[in-house]
This record gives C-alpha cells, sequence and structure tokens, in this order.
C-alpha cells in the first residue's frame, strides 16, 4: 500500500456475538457488519492510514466497557462513540443449521439505534473523514426522520470531496416493509461512490433477474464503482467504464459464512484506497472471502492471511 490516507470512519452498529459451539456451550465475541470490514481494512492498511475510527453509540455496562477496550485493542478509534446511559449493545446468536447460519437477534435497547439522535454529535464525529463506509442495517436500526439526518451528513462531506463507500446488506427484519427498504436503500446508494451489494438481497427485494439489473439501477441512483458479489458465482463489477467479471475463490472447506461479503468489502475499500484497480481490488477481496469462510465467527484472524 503506498497512499497515505489520512482517516477511515465506518458508522454502525457493535454487538455482543454469542456463536453456539458444537457442545453446549457459547463463545463470546463482538462483531457486526461495519465493524467486520473496517477490521479487514484496519489489517490491510496497516501503518498507512493516520487514523480509523468506528462511529456508533454504546452504554455504560460492563459489555460495552469490553467493547471499547476490544477495540482500542484492535487499534480502532473509539473517541467517536456515543455513550448512551440507559442503553447497552444489541446481542446475536449464530447457530448452524444444515450447512448455513442461522441468526436470534436481541437489539431493541440497542445504543446504536440512538447514533444519529444528535446531529451536532454526529456531524463532528465524521469531520475530517477521508472516507466513509456505512451499510443497510446502519440506516434500517435508525428511526425514520434520523436516517434523513445520517445520509444529509454523509452528503455533505461528499460534496466537498469525502469519499462514500455503501453496502446495501437488506435484512428484511429490520425494516418496516420492502417499500422502506427499497426507498432508503436507492436513496443512500445516491449518496455513494462505491457500491458493494449481494446479489441474493438485491434480487429478494428489488427483483433483480441478474446482477447486470443491479449494476445499472445503482448506476442510475449515482454510484461510480458497483461490486455484486454474488456467492459462489461470479462476481460481477463495474469500474466506472465498463462491466467486467472474476471468478469466486475456491474453498477447501466451509466452517462459517459470517462475515465473508464483510470481509469482502473490507478488503475492496483498503486495496483501492492504495492505489490498485478495481479488478485487481475484487480479486483479493474474493480471496479474502474465501479465506473468512473457513474460520469461525464474524472477525477473520487477519494477521494469518496477510502472512500466508
Amino acid at each position: 500500500m503506498t497512499r497515505k490516507v489520512q482517516r477511515i470512519v465506518a458508522i454502525g452498529e457493535v454487538m455482543v456475538e454469542l456463536r453456539h459451539g458444537g457442545d453446549d456451550a457459547f463463545y463470546l465475541g463482538f462483531a457486526g457488519d461495519t465493524l467486520n470490514t473496517l477490521w479487514a481494512i484496519r489489517a490491510v492498511l496497516g501503518d498507512s492510514v493516520d487514523r480509523i475510527d468506528y462511529v456508533t453509540a454504546l452504554g455504560k455496562d460492563r459489555y460495552s466497557q469490553q467493547i471499547l477496550r476490544f477495540l482500542q485493542e484492535a487499534g480502532i478509534g473509539t473517541e467517536a462513540i456515543r455513550i448512551v446511559p440507559d442503553r447497552r449493545p444489541g446481542l446475536y446468536i449464530i447457530d448452524q443449521e444444515e450447512g448455513d447460519r442461522v441468526f436470534t437477534y436481541w437489539r431493541d435497547s440497542s445504543a446504536a439505534r440512538c447514533l444519529a439522535a444528535e446531529e451536532g454529535w454526529l456531524t463532528d464525529a465524521l469531520a475530517g473523514a477521508d472516507l466513509i463506509y456505512f451499510s443497510g442495517i446502519t440506516l434500517a436500526i435508525l428511526p425514520e426522520d434520523e436516517r434523513s439526518v445520517l445520509l444529509g451528513a454523509i452528503d455533505s462531506l461528499r460534496r466537498i470531496g469525502v469519499r462514500v463507500a455503501f453496502d446495501p446488506n437488506i435484512r428484511p427484519a429490520l425494516w418496516e416493509d420492502d417499500a422502506a427498504a427499497k426507498r432508503w436503500i436507492v436513496e443512500a446508494a445516491s449518496k455513494a461512490d462505491w457500491v458493494l451489494p449481494s446479489f441474493d438481497d438485491e434480487a429478494r427485494t428489488f427483483r433483480d433477474a441478474d446482477p447486470t439489473a443491479t449494476i445499472e439501477r445503482y448506476r442510475r441512483a449515482g454510484a461510480s464503482e458497483i461490486i455484486v458479489k454474488n456467492g459462489k458465482s461470479e462476481i460481477v463489477f463495474f469500474n466506472g467504464e465498463s462491466i467486467g467479471t472474476q471468478s469466486a475463490a475456491s474453498v477447501d472447506r466451509l466452517v462459517d459464512a459470517t462475515g465473508a461479503g464483510d470481509a469482502f468489502n473490507g478488503v475492496y475499500i483498503a486495496c483501492r484506497l492504495g492505489g490498485s484497480s478495481v479488478g485487481e481490488s475484487v480479486l483479493m477481496a474474493a480471496n479474502a472471502a474465501a479465506r473468512t469462510i473457513q474460520n469461525a465467527g464474524a472477525l477473520m484472524p487477519f494477521d494469518r492471511y496477510l502472512g500466508d
């Protein structure tokens, strides 16, 4: 990585993760879609970025304190985290059924639902960013009026040259209905330079016939680069001029698919910031996603991956 980046910011929700082991034990960790992506960016960019911060809200409980320590030890800044005393982190449990993940969530009292409640605080938290990353989950957990606050803050920075990356990451259970999901996802994409959707989400919500249809919709929204992740199938991408494809990386064994798309996003963003082409970045991201699903939990041990 040769380009120097001053500040990268991701916005979202960090949750307590309980992963059901092969016995009756549960393994505790911390994760969340945009945090997982930031974790990958941090690992790949290393010292070529001055600051990398997570923008969210936490409570004052013991698990919020553990999350703060966890982020600090990972080299992720916590200065842009809002403390909401009467709230706490969300919780989810991962089980495996028939070779796939099953999630159970408890997030109604999540502090992250308040991250855009104070517009002045949010503006200060984002100030000075070179790149902002957020997702459809970031939007879905917010009250409707605060979604507008968040997008307005992002758009004002994009207008002065801050780059914005967005993963629609559509989770129907978090939205009021499909109409709301469609409306806000398209609105968010119109504020982004790079859009990183997953085709299964897009086909389910927007009824896209193929990844090219997904690309065309986000091009109309204004995105300059669109990378459509597609499971084991070809990744289809738009590099600003033309559409290309990249085969998904082969996988020796599937352990846990949690966080694969997030790792893909993080490596893609880091490679692009480091000066790699769109095609080169997609290839590196696909390899990272393949490594991720061969590890348990949402956060891949990138120290092993980068050492290979």
